[in-house]
């Protein structure tokens, strides 16, 4: 084994010394303490850079990205709000549509911050709301107002059931034919499941990936993520409203953007379809180049029984870990195949659980290796880097306490988001939105009186389930 430097167990019952910036503005998260950044990582990037200080203020009107653009989010839940949260970040007025009495039920989540669900204040913070009955006529009317102005309407029902509202793509572009209409579902607007209920689940089972994810002959496991909503719902309706706004800034009219989850998971296949389609062979679990297939791309356990990730797979790197391993006999198999594989891990898996994870970072601290350790949730936001790079930002409660939640991305250099704004309660901004597109505030205490309309002062009627051709995507 090398023995360049003495490794030491890190003491993960005594908290690290923060620098005096991180101090001021960062309380402990609960959980494991670790060692938030690799030393390695801070002296490549040279002088520390400042703490965050309390939550991004808004930037001044005209200087983000989005200024002007205005959203009507009829979705509800993750994939949808979530969207809709990036869009508001750099500068969208979003607007969610909710039902009243019922609204996004995210709001009851568990834990709870603010006196709403965690995820709901995440994912829609900075966002108004406006309760309308779109099956009442004067709702329908109202929501009509307001889409006649909007650029985009973000639309989480099934096909088919905003065209029963007679709220459809076809008659909001008749009557804003600059708007985009964004339709976020699990199977699209056409096809042969466009009608059919489904989850994150359902999409990543149906797509191919679920068989990908577990062990080489188990059965497949459950993603520890939400996949389908985020990365091939989310990401893809924040993609598309973007493509559709550049055409129209172009000079084009407004259009329609089918987002399916089902067509997103199967686009985050490139190198498993692209290889199919080619060989006709079936990607086998744990038998890829990219996953599991060898020694030098791959996952081992240490003796705490955390694990570590070895991505060494140019030569460069399974050289230097050969080296520091004073194992440079393995070098020239790298890429061996057949039993030389397993031999080369089983080979590895002895060495790496001689030593704690804390160990091996120390060893490789000065190593370039493509080698992390594996961490949980808990101590992967508890990292120094990203909290410098605001991906975890400290906020102020409205009792004056302090939580800390997730910050915007990407980074823009000239254009930057920023967080601003707590979520709205259901109809908060009710009467705010109506008076800035003409309604008198009389209009608006009819529409409120006869529940076609909903303000947080007003009685809310009883709950009701949500009708089933109604239910998000």
């Amino acid at each position: 084994m090398a023995t360049k430097k003495t490794a030491t167990t890190p003491d993960e019952k005594s908290p690290p010394t923060p620098s005096p910036a991180t101090e001021r503005t960062r309380g402990r998260l609960p959980g494991p303490i670790i060692k938030r950044a690799m030393k390695k990582a801070v002296k490549k990037a040279g002088a520390e850079p400042k703490s965050p200080k309390f939550a991004q203020k808004p930037r001044k009107i005209g200087t983000r990205p989005l200024d002007g653009i205005q959203v009507l989010d009829l979705s509800r839940l993750l994939p949808g709000p979530y969207a809709s949260a990036m869009l508001a970040n750099f500068g969208a007025e979003v607007i969610k549509i909710e039902k009243p009495g019922e609204g996004d039920y995210a709001r009851d989540g568990q834990p709870q911050i603010n006196g709403k669900g965690a995820v709901f204040e995440t994912i829609n913070r900075g966002k108004k709301s406006v309760a309308l009955n779109l099956k009442d006529d004067k709702g329908k009317e109202a929501f009509l107002a307001l889409a006649e102005k909007a650029d985009i309407v973000l639309d989480g029902f099934r096909p088919g059931v905003m065209e029963k509202l007679d709220l459809g793509y076809k008659k909001l572009h008749r009557l804003n034919p600059k708007l985009i209409y964004a339709a976020l579902t699990g199977y699209g607007q056409d096809g042969l499941y466009s009608q059919l209920a489904g989850h994150d689940l359902n999409y990543i089972a149906l797509g191919g990936m679920l068989d990908l994810i577990g062990d080489t002959d188990g059965m497949p496991l459950m993603p520890g993520a939400q996949i389908a909503d985020v990365a091939a719902g989310s990401l893809p309706t924040v993609i598309g409203i973007l493509l559709a706004l550049q055409a129209r800034n172009a000079g084009g009219k407004g259009q329609m953007v089918d987002i399916a989850m089902l067509d997103g998971v199967l686009g985050l296949l490139p190198v498993q379809v692209a290889d199919y389609t080619v060989t006709k062979r079936k990607p086998k679990r744990g038998n890829e180049r990219l996953f599991g297939r060898y020694a030098c791309y791959n996952i081992y356990p240490a003796r705490n029984g955390r694990y570590l990730a070895l991505g060494a797979l140019e030569p460069r790197f399974w050289q230097t870990l050969c080296r520091v391993l004073e194992r440079e006999d393995l070098i020239e198999d790298q890429y061996a195949e057949g039993d030389r594989q397993q031999v080369l891990m089983a080979e590895l898996t002895r060495i790496f659980q001689k030593r704690e994870v804390g160990d091996w970072m120390e060893i490789f601290e000065d190593e370039d290796v493509c080698i992390t350790e594996v961490r949980d949730v808990a101590n992967a936001i508890q990292d120094e880097h990203l909290f410098l790079r605001e991906m975890i930002v400290p906020t102020r409660t409205k009792d004056g306490g302090a939580y800390e939640q997730l910050g915007v991305f990407p980074k823009l250099s000239g254009t930057p988001g920023a967080i601003h704004g707590d979520s709205p309660a259901r109809g908060e901004h009710t009467r705010e939105v109506l008076l800035a597109i003409g309604y008198s505030a009389e209009r608006i205490d009819e529409l409120v009186a006869c529940n076609a309309a909903e303000e947080p002062a007003a009685e809310a009627p009883a709950a009701e389930e949500p009708d089933a051709e109604e239910a998000d995507a």
